[in-house]
């Protein structure tokens, strides 16, 4: 099946076993799957909530357009071919609904390998156990691929009794909040997005500048 969304393959096997439930060698771990009610990313949150708490964000804007492909590919990829092997998904919830949450499982759960040869396309995965490690800026670890396995090694000491902590990439607030729903204090990566018009102006230079702690942009006239 050819797709331009690199989830789908993983969502269909997930939609699969989940249906079997208990009989799923993977339930277990799928028995994880969060609900509307649970903390998650914003897709999970009710309209009011979004609109409400991600107002002046941006974050809402990115997660109506998320909702809005999620919909498009359930009716145009995921539904016919749910359709074509009733067999593969009999007596499972195959709603959009259920979509939707397996959307926010891989999004929030799933890693993609880092590979560099653009010959070999980036497989996105499920890896229990290691989805259980939490995000921070200052990682004690993190994840290298290999052609047949991860690997998890430690980058610096780790007191004993502390939390083991990966990272998910130097992503700002608003990143972390758009895929996981939480935020860091402190965060060495923020940023602050603004869109701001300024007359072309040929004697005009972008520079990035920093300032407590935030990267910007200053806007400098040569004239």
């Amino acid at each position: 099946m050819r797709t331009g969304n690199s989830w789908i393959p993983l969502l269909l096997a997930l939609l699969a076993e989940t249906g079997k439930k208990s009989l799923s060698f993977w339930w277990p771990y799928l028995s994880l799957v969060p609900s509307e009610t649970a903390v998650g990313p914003p897709h999970l949150w009710s309209p009011e909530e979004r609109s409400q708490l991600l107002q002046g964000t941006g974050v809402g804007e990115r997660v109506q357009r998320d909702l809005a492909n999620m919909e498009r590919d359930y009716h145009s990829i995921v539904l016919p071919f749910i359709q074509r092997h009733p067999l593969l998904y009999q007596g499972s919830e195959h709603s959009l609904q259920m979509y939707r949450d397996l959307v926010c499982l891989v999004m929030s759960y799933s890693f993609t390998d880092s590979a560099e040869d653009d010959d070999v396309s980036r497989q996105t995965m499920m890896v229990p156990f290691v989805d259980l490690l939490n995000h921070h800026s200052q990682h004690h670890a993190e994840l290298r691929f290999h052609s047949s396995y991860l690997q998890l090694v430690a980058i610096r000491d780790i007191p004993q009794g502390s939390e083991v902590m990966n990272t998910y990439g130097p992503l700002s607030n608003a990143s972390l909040l758009h895929a996981y729903g939480f935020t860091e204090e402190g965060n060495p990566h923020d940023v602050v997005s603004d869109i701001i018009t300024i007359p072309e102006c040929v004697f005009c230079q972008i520079l990035p500048i920093q300032q407590n702690g935030y990267r910007l942009s200053a806007h400098l006239c040569r004239l």
